[in-house]
């Protein structure tokens, strides 16, 4: 049985409260912009070919309204580092328990929830699934959020840099990619 490691970084966009660098002119719900160039790194040792390895932080809106997750990708990758799913639930308890799991949807989350509705004072959960396709190491940099408010598509860019080990995470190999943040 393949066994999914979880990553929790509850505080990546915990500071985003009252934030509304980068905001549209108009009423849209947005997902704020960190201002100080939040940066999070996450690996996983001994990771293998099609493992699922999740991965959580908070998200929510700069004023009242919905947005619909519509994808998210990594903006850089090398050794094939994989998005397979996203959801999103309600933070209902604070942080979340660290698990290891199957799959997000064994870790709770539901394939049909892909709203945020919550303000900054209240967060939800957005948890992501990633995966290699070769046992060798895999890593991503840059998480890209895109989601629909109102009726346009506004896309949030996260400082993450994610590593699928081959071998320990100590070892050269799983390095993450590093990139000037913010940027863009």
């Amino acid at each position: 049985m393949r066994r999914a490691v979880a990553f929790f970084i509850a505080a990546a966009l915990a500071g985003v409260a009252g934030s509304t660098a980068g905001c549209a002119r108009d009423q849209d719900p947005r997902i704020p912009v960190p201002r100080d160039g939040i940066w999070t790194t996450t690996a996983a040792s001994h990771h293998r070919a099609h493992e699922p390895a999740v991965f959580s932080t908070r998200l929510c809106l700069d004023r009242p309204g919905s947005v619909d997750i519509v994808d998210v990708t990594m903006e850089h990758t090398e050794g094939g580092f994989t998005v397979e799913a996203f959801a999103t639930q309600p933070d209902t308890r604070g942080a979340k328990p660290a698990a290891n799991t199957e799959t997000l949807w064994e870790f709770g989350y539901k394939r049909e929830h892909t709203t945020i509705d919550t303000m900054c004072d209240r967060m939800t959960w957005l948890g992501v699934q990633f995966s290699k396709p070769t046992d060798a190491t895999a890593k991503g940099a840059i998480m890209l959020i895109s989601y629909r408010s109102g009726s346009r598509i506004y896309t949030s860019r996260m400082g993450l840099s994610a590593v699928l080990c081959a071998t320990h995470i100590s070892s050269d190999e799983c390095i993450p990619l590093k990139y000037d943040w913010p940027a863009g």
